[in-house]
């Protein structure tokens, strides 16, 4: 599950010029992720939505290890074994989600 695959790869944050191809991946039925968090963004101060603590903001990659999309993926889903991802650009439907 996404759940495990994100605990094993918080540890292993990006050190100095870490490329995306140099982090672990989240594989979810060929989909590739990584953590949003461990992408080296400029001037960037991180999420700071709540749903961060309901779930896991993650980056998409296309087969060539450019970013695709921003997600969010719900961990109470997830654990029940049916991964639901929402775009993170906006958090009113994962909110909504989480609420129903």
């Amino acid at each position: 599950n996404i759940t495990k695959q994100v605990e094993e790869a918080s540890p292993n944050a990006p050190v100095g010029n870490s490329t995306i191809s140099d982090l672990r991946k989240i594989i979810w039925q060929r989909r590739h992720f990584v953590l949003e968090s461990h992408i080296q963004k400029k001037k960037s101060k991180g999420r700071r939505s709540w749903i961060g603590t309901q779930g896991f903001f993650l980056a998409e990659l296309n087969p060539d290890h450019t970013v695709k999309e921003y997600l969010w993926a719900c961990r109470p889903c997830d654990e029940r074994g049916k991964a639901t991802f929402f775009k993170a650009q906006s958090t009113s439907s994962a909110i909504d989600h989480l609420r129903n």
